[in-house]
């Protein structure tokens, strides 16, 4: 998409376009000569070394010129004819009417001066410019109505979200049945004057549009319904560039607070922008201050194309003029707006992408875990319940304990009253027995931190030991796997090996075939040059009899043997031919069948390469699986040693326990 100034600039003989809004609500009367000013110009500065024409030339310059000007006056009177039945708005009447003026007055002695400079091409140069226009003017129309319906199709769908079903006004159905006549104007007269029509019939169409966005914001906001969130997510998802241009300050104090629809400033980005474009000017004051930054930067951007809705309703200087300048605006600013909103979507579409990509390796690494975690949970069940057999045995001895204890202990202070009784001292032997009863179970206790100490130590190397035996079993069936794709890849080796040698010796066969087609000929070929020796031997025969007989026998004789000499030589180039085709076809067959060997010899190489590289990786994998397997083989004694160890520790643990109940 271009921009306003490129389409402009593009254009045959350029047109003169002011800045701003001035430059859109200026009235001046004539386009034509605004349109060919670059040619007047270029006429000023050529030499003026026409004075020796003829008066013929001058005469069809100066009827030329009458006809241009006949033709602008009338696009004059048409201009302001339309002009007077549209009013300027009442908040800018005063200025508009100014700057009219001043506009027509400038225009009109521009247009006098380069009226009496004109000559023989401004005509060719006018009609070329004005071509140029309506073409534009066409295009801009097609891309207007597209757009319309575009938004006319937005539009359905939001009020079919909203469960709002109206019928389409009738101004809708005339902007359809507009949208699909074709524009092919006979001259530029009717053609400006369609896209006169056209001009006004899409300012109705989106003054229609304006007040339907404003009843149904206002049915919105009767029925409650937010608009915030919509706005955030457009937001988000387009970026702040693909707003559409709020409205200024100083349009604000003017205009009465008149809106800005996104249908003027930017593209149809999407039903959201449409329903918010009002809640955006409203909460202006709501935004920080890097959104009123970029506010102000996309209204000064988008201020010289539209400003504000009288700046639409307005009339301009001249269909030819003023319209395509607003409306290749928009057009240049849509597509900006548009190709922004595609690289921002296309940007989080790849974004979206490599986010689901990271998350499904995270996924499977989470599955691999939960298998791994899942396996060690087994492991770890069964061992708790293995250690809560041992703790249900070990209570039971604690209780007997306990109770041998109490028995014990009740034996004592049995024994201590009698002693109490017979006034005999045990103070020696209580300390003894005390002592030994400390040290017995300070070595108790010893035993029990000893044991569960190593059966720690036990547990960590089964678990590393389970560890390394799963990473054996994993390499070993990475092993097989890569053994069983290089069995395949030589299998399939093989396969290409033998359809190359049947190859090989279907070529040879053809040789063969050849070989004995050239002998054949060869044969053929010595047979006629000895049946061509034995003509010629004739024909000198001929020729010594013609010299000493009859001479008309002999002339009928040598005619026909002439005729079978050319018969035979006839014969005989053909053949020579044939055999030059068959030797050629020979020596052919001879190169491809070389080129064919060589090429077999070097795949047969190449074959045997990669086949020595399977075998001797088959070896090193084989070697590695018998070590693998030796690994395994020697961790599973490792293992089984260190349960019989398991074993004797609980047997030794219970017999010292056993010592210690017998020593309590």
């Amino acid at each position: 998409t271009k921009s306003s100034d490129d389409l402009l600039a593009g254009m045959a003989g350029g047109v003169t376009v002011t800045n701003g809004v001035k430059g859109k609500k200026s009235t001046c009367p004539s386009a034509a000569p605004s349109a060919s000013t670059p040619a007047m110009s270029t006429m000023e500065n050529r030499p003026k070394s026409s004075t020796g024409t003829s008066s013929s030339t001058k005469r069809s310059t100066s009827t030329g010129n009458k006809e241009s000007s006949s033709t602008r006056e009338r696009l004059r009177e048409r201009t302001r004819l339309n002009q007077s039945k549209k009013l300027p708005s009442a908040g800018q009447g005063a200025n508009d009417m100014a700057l009219a003026k001043r506009s027509r007055s400038r225009t009109a002695t521009e247009c006098d001066i380069r009226m009496s400079k004109s000559k023989s091409d401004n005509q060719i140069s006018d009609k070329a410019a004005l071509e140029a226009k309506v073409k534009d003017l066409l295009t801009l129309a097609k891309t207007k109505d597209v757009e319309i319906l575009h938004l006319r199709n937005e539009l359905r769908d939001m009020r079919a979200q909203l469960g709002i079903n109206e019928d389409p006004p009738e101004g809708d159905e005339k902007s359809e049945k507009e949208a699909i006549i074709v524009h092919q104007p006979t001259d530029v007269e009717s053609t400006l004057l369609q896209l006169q029509e056209q001009n006004t019939a899409i300012r109705e169409e989106l003054n229609q549009l304006k007040n339907e966005n404003r009843m149904l914001k206002d049915r919105l906001n009767a029925l409650g319904f937010s608009l915030e969130q919509r706005l955030d997510h457009s937001e988000k998802l387009f970026g702040y560039q693909s707003l559409s241009p709020e409205i200024t300050p100083g349009n604000q104090s003017d205009g009465g607070g008149t809106l800005t629809s996104s249908v003027e400033g930017s593209a149809p980005g999407s039903v959201e922008d449409l329903l918010s474009q009002d809640e955006n000017t409203l909460m202006d004051h709501q935004h920080s201050n890097s959104m009123d930054n970029l506010d102000s930067e996309c209204s000064e951007v988008y201020q010289p194309l539209t400003s504000s809705d009288d700046a639409l309703d307005a009339p301009s200087s001249s269909e030819s003029e003023g319209i395509p300048s607003i409306e290749r605006s928009r057009k240049g600013s849509s597509g900006n707006a548009s190709e922004v909103s595609v690289a921002c979507l296309t940007e989080r579409i790849h974004q979206m992408e490599e986010n689901q990509h990271s998350t499904s390796e995270e996924l499977q690494a989470t599955l691999q875990e939960l298998a791994d975690l899942q396996q060690i949970t087994q492991e770890l069940n069964s061992e708790n319940e293995r250690l809560g057999e041992e703790k249900v045995i070990l209570m039971e001895s604690l209780c007997q304990q306990s109770d041998k204890l109490e028995h014990f202990s009740r034996q004592i202070e049995y024994f201590r009253s009698l002693l109490d009784e017979h006034h005999i001292s045990y103070v020696i032997d209580e300390d003894v027995k005390s002592g030994r009863y400390m040290e017995l179970e300070q070595r108790y206790m010893d035993l029990a931190e000893n044991t569960r100490f190593e059966r720690e130590q036990l547990l960590g190397v089964q678990q590393h030991l389970s560890n390394t035996l799963k990473m054996a079993e994993q390499d070993n069936k990475e092993a097989q796997e890569m053994i069983g794709a290089l069995k395949e890849r030589n299998h399939h080796m093989e396969r290409i090996v033998e359809s190359e040698q049947k190859g090989k010796a279907a070529l040879a066969a053809t040789l063969e075939e050849f070989k004995a087609t050239v002998a054949s000929d060869q044969i053929e070929m010595n047979r006629l040059k000895a049946q061509l020796e034995n003509e010629k031997q004739k024909v000198a025969e001929l020729y010594s009899i013609h010299n000493s007989g009859d001479k008309s026998d002999i002339q009928d004789l040598l005619e026909s043997v002439r005729l079978d000499k050319e018969k035979a030589e006839t014969l005989a180039s053909s053949l020579q031919e044939d055999l030059a085709h068959t030797r050629n076809d020979a020596n052919r067959l001879q190169d491809t069948i070389a080129k064919v060997e060589d090429e077999y010899r070097a795949f047969q190489e190449e074959a045997k390469k990669q086949i020595e590289d399977l075998n001797m990786t088959l070896e090193k994998l084989r070697s590695e699986l018998e070590e693998k397997e030796t690994e395994r083989s020697d961790m599973k004694e490792t293992i089984f040693e260190l349960e019989d160890e398991v074993e004797q520790h609980r047997a030794v643990k219970l017999h010292d326990n056993l010592i210690i109940s017998d020593l309590e």
